[in-house]
Formats: structure tokens, sequence, C-alpha cells
């Protein structure tokens, strides 16, 4: 009897944020060329905005097919519509946002279940900001585990790191979870970030940062 081939399948998860679709559909080609099976996860107006994209992923090869979710903006306090990071009235209604993000949880997993073949990879966008608590709003920090002396104010942090937010704070701590637990990381990045993926993997020594490689 000849063993049976296991057919790897990994889900992309981007932030719903066209800096962020088009490096993950990249990464659904690379993946697709070597025989993977790959399920981008959106929202039916992120497939719409990106119609050209995804048809030429999907003809690229068999392999890429897209799972369509809906953002329950009406639950998170967001105007209809808002599906898009980018389609925010401002960047003030950004809390909201993650926050219905992260209610898809439960229908994505009630999707990956009924899932053939079975999912054997999740790749989940770690886009979501970090919250920061500073008291003053003028006052500089440097932000810490660069190679780089950065400097900040709480000022000119966007208007998501409202740390008046439980929800928010719910999230942000539902990610770090997340984050801790995952075997690795997928990065988009470049030769002049050398530094920055060292420091990445110093943060967490059994840590895998994974650059894509055409």
């Amino acid at each position: 009897m000849a063993a049976q081939t296991q057919q790897f399948h990994f889900i992309l998860f981007p932030l719903m944020a066209q800096g962020h679709m088009i490096p993950v559909i990249d990464i659904a080609r690379l993946l697709a060329q070597r025989g993977v099976t790959v399920t981008i996860v959106t929202t039916p107006h992120n497939t719409n905005r990106f119609r050209a994209i995804v048809t030429q992923a999907i003809e690229s090869g068999p392999f890429i097919q897209f799972l369509e979710l809906t953002i329950p903006c009406e639950e998170a306090g967001l105007p209809e519509g808002c599906d898009n990071l980018d389609l925010l009235p401002s960047m003030d209604w950004a809390s909201n946002f993650f926050v219905a993000t992260s209610m898809l949880q439960q229908p994505l997993e009630e999707e990956l279940g009924e899932m053939e073949p079975k999912p054997s990879c999740k790749i989940s966008d770690m886009g979501f900001p970090c919250l920061v608590n500073w008291q003053s709003e003028s006052e500089p920090f440097v932000v810490p585990g660069l190679p780089d002396l950065i400097e900040l104010t709480k000022a000119q942090l966007p208007g998501f790191n409202s740390s008046s937010s439980s929800q928010l704070k719910s999230v942000g701590d539902r990610i770090k979870e997340a984050y801790k637990a995952a075997y690795g990381v997928v990065v988009n990045t470049f030769e002049l970030e050398t530094e920055y993926i060292k420091e990445l993997k110093k943060a967490k020594d059994d840590f895998n940062a994974t650059q894509p490689e055409p």
C-alpha cells in the first residue's frame, strides 16, 4: 500500500489594511508555488477591493483560496462598512476596529474546524498596537529593545493607543499571549532591518523569525 502524503494547509490572517493584505498575498503565492494549500482569511469588501491581486493569486495555482468573514461593526460600535483600517472616519475609531477584529475568533475557529485538509499552520498578523502606559503626553521616552535610539512622546502615538479602553487592553493582552505561544513569526522585511531581526530573535530565545525568500 502506498504511503499517504500529508497535504499541508496554511491559514493566513492579515490585518484588514492595504499595507498588510498585499504582502500576505505575496507570501501565499510563494507557499502555493511549493504545492501548499493556502487559505487567506479576509472580509468580502477586501476581497472585492483587491480583486485584481486576488485573481492573479488564484490563477497562479489551484492552491490558494479565500475565507470571507464579516466584521461585526455594530457590536463593536463601528459605522457599517468599516472593515478595513483605512475606511475608518478617523483613527479615533481604531480601538473599536481592533475590538471588532478580535470578535472574529469564534467564527474563524468554527470555519477552521470544518476545513479539509485540516490546517497545519496558522499565521496571524501581529500588526496590532501595543499598549503603552505613559503619564505625560509630551514627555519623551526611549522605545526599549531597539538597536537605534528612538524617542517618542505619548502625544505622537496613534489614537488607538488610548489606555482608557478596557476592551482594547483585553485585546492587547490576548495578542501578547498569542505571540508568546506562537512557534515563530514571518517578517516582511529587507536588508537594512537585519539588526532588528536579530533583536526580535533575542526577545524570545526559542523563537523563529523567518524572512520569506522568492
